[in-house]
């Protein structure tokens, strides 16, 4: 329970979505509205990630893009989480991979296009390896 009464910082998850991040601002500027508060006394730290807040929309549409999705990134990636999650929100047969050895070649049976993409922290190049490897599978 929160004191609206007295001083608040307010701080998010750098991979909170931007929009809840916002909705959340403005709930607590009502609450404190409502008691004839001091809005002055809650301050407000931008602390979401604007590379992985404006990815997230962008995944989305890949993701309806493509019959299969695989995103590459590491299980303990933060950004990873949020930005599979956002493709496996649109596209039910996104699956997450760490390499190219996690691959199942039944994920791709009777598939037309597979997209390949990953966290803001996976390289490049192991993108092209997951890639190359999924070439070999479906060729």
């Amino acid at each position: 329970m929160l004191d609206l009464t007295k001083p608040m910082v307010l701080f998010s998850q750098t991979t909170m979505d931007a929009e809840d991040y916002q909705m959340l601002i403005e709930a607590i500027h009502n609450s404190i509205r409502k008691i004839d508060g001091d809005a002055s006394l809650l301050r407000v730290v931008n602390s979401v990630c604007g590379s992985v807040s404006n990815r997230r929309s962008q995944l989305k549409t890949f993701a309806l893009s493509h019959d299969v999705v695989v995103f590459v990134a590491g299980r303990n990636s933060s950004n990873g989480k949020v930005l599979y999650d956002a493709c496996k929100s649109v596209n039910r047969r996104t699956y997450f991979v760490e390499s190219s050895s996690e691959l199942d070649l039944d994920l791709f049976a009777n598939v037309s296009t597979v997209g390949v993409c990953g966290a803001t922290s996976t390289p490049l190049w192991l993108m092209e390896q997951v890639a190359e490897a999924i070439r070999k599978i479906i060729i």
